[in-house]
């Protein structure tokens, strides 16, 4: 697992600091992309994280790679609108949306047998209860980190041939 520092320093009464989630921001290498783009390519992931440059570079990360991503939503209105109607291979969710658990559509995941995987800066204990056990990954995270977290949930992978015509 890679380390990551938020470093400070005070000078000329100017407190600095390195956003952590920046330094996770560490672009993909290129030699470990050939799996994860056969893993994820095609595939439909959904998005729900209320915060929306987190969200967006999720996204970013994951189409990379080639998935079909629904999102950012960061509402639970929202991702319950699209979870009704949509068709979903797996979803990343936010485990805290403005102050409000996400039980509901956690369950509704479960229910409809869509993979999901918490991305949380709260640690297990910021989990819903009934999903203390779930798949989770830290905030913050790097490129890599949550590619590998995505290909872990095992999604199901088909051996179509799409011919160009």
């Amino acid at each position: 697992m890679e380390d990551f520092v938020a470093a400070s320093s005070v000078g000329n009464d100017k407190l600095i600091v390195e956003s952590a989630w920046s330094a996770a921001s560490s672009p993909i290498d290129e030699s470990q992309t050939a799996t994860s783009n056969r893993l994820l390519h095609d595939k439909t992931i959904l998005v729900v994280e209320d915060e929306p440059l987190i969200g967006l570079d999720i996204v970013s990360t994951l189409e990379k790679v080639g998935a079909r991503v629904s999102g950012p939503v960061g509402t639970e209105k929202e991702a319950m609108a699209l979870i009704e109607r949509g068709h979903f291979d797996a979803a990343l969710l936010d485990a805290n949306l403005h102050g409000r658990s996400v039980d509901v559509i956690a369950t509704m995941l479960n229910r409809r047998d869509i993979p999901f995987l918490f991305v949380t800066g709260y640690g297990k204990e910021g989990l819903p209860k009934a999903f203390k056990q779930a798949a989770s990954l830290p905030k913050p995270f790097s490129e890599r980190q949550l590619i590998d977290a995505v290909v872990k949930l095992n999604l199901p992978q088909t051996d179509v041939l799409r011919v160009k015509r």
